[in-house]
């Protein structure tokens, strides 16, 4: 069988090179290749041409970046980064607002405060009063002097009430002495109690009456410590007096006795 170079068409090139060619005709083109170089470069030309396709073919299928992907990804991070500064901002606003508010409210003036109500489980013979229930009774306008500003630390607080009568026994003890002051009040509303309400320590006690209170002051200590001692409660007193009956506080006054009674819930 002659080929005459038959395989330049490519298509029985093809056929030999892919298997599909009958056996016999295979057989007789491979004596034909022996002998015809044309025909020997034409196959391997073919078988070439066959390997760089599947190489292509192969590329294709790997999976390459998806660049609109890596674009989102960074969006999205530069996005959670910048949001990060904000939410912070936003979170400290959020929190000094409260706080404004928190001690806008704590400021409030007691006007018109109600100064039977925090007394009202006193009892004759005396009840132990905490530092929380003090705190209720200066804010109803009672003045329970906190004389620490003088060197003396509150040891004990009791409450008693007799007829119309309440009063609050204060106990403090400072380096100079001790002392014991008594606040009594009219629940009646008729101005200072004309007499003392409880027992006072032993001697003659300094009494004086300001701000509709009756105090009685009895302490161990020289007579200049003690006029001290009454100017100082005095000046509570009327301070007391001025916070329980003025209009409602505002700007900084109130904002200032707001912290004051946040940092320190017993004044």
């Amino acid at each position: 069988m002659a080929f005459v170079h038959h395989l330049s068409d490519g298509r029985e090139v093809a056929e030999y090179v892919t298997g599909e060619m009958p056996a016999r005709r295979a057989a007789a083109l491979e004596l034909h290749l022996g002998r015809c170089p044309v025909c020997r470069d034409a196959v391997a030309e073919y078988r070439r041409t066959a390997r760089r396709r599947a190489n292509l073919v192969a590329g294709s299928a790997v999976q390459w970046p998806d660049t609109g992907s890596l674009v989102l990804v960074g969006s999205r991070r530069r996005l959670v980064s910048n949001a990060v500064p904000v939410l912070g901002c936003l979170v400290t606003f959020v929190t000094i607002v409260a706080v404004l508010l928190a001690a806008w409210q704590a400021g409030a003036s007691t006007a018109n405060a109600d100064l039977v109500k925090p007394t009202s489980e006193f009892t004759a013979s005396g009840v132990a009063l905490s530092d929380y229930d003090v705190a209720e009774l200066r804010r109803a306008g009672w003045t329970c002097a906190d004389l620490r500003a003088g060197g003396y630390a509150t040891t004990s607080a009791t409450g008693i009430t007799q007829g119309d009568v309440a009063a609050v026994t204060t106990s403090y003890a400072g380096k100079d002495g001790s002392v014991v002051l008594t606040e009594e009040r009219s629940l009646s509303g008729g101005g200072a109690p004309a007499s003392p309400a409880g027992a006072t320590a032993d001697g003659t006690p300094r009494t004086f009456v300001v701000a509709g209170a009756r105090f009685v002051l009895d302490a161990s200590l020289s007579g200049q410590s003690v006029d001290a001692l009454e100017d100082q409660v005095r000046d509570m007193a009327r301070d007391a007096q001025s916070d329980a009956e003025a209009d409602v506080a505002a700007g900084w006054d109130r904002l200032a006795r707001g912290f004051t009674r946040l940092v320190d819930p017993t004044r």
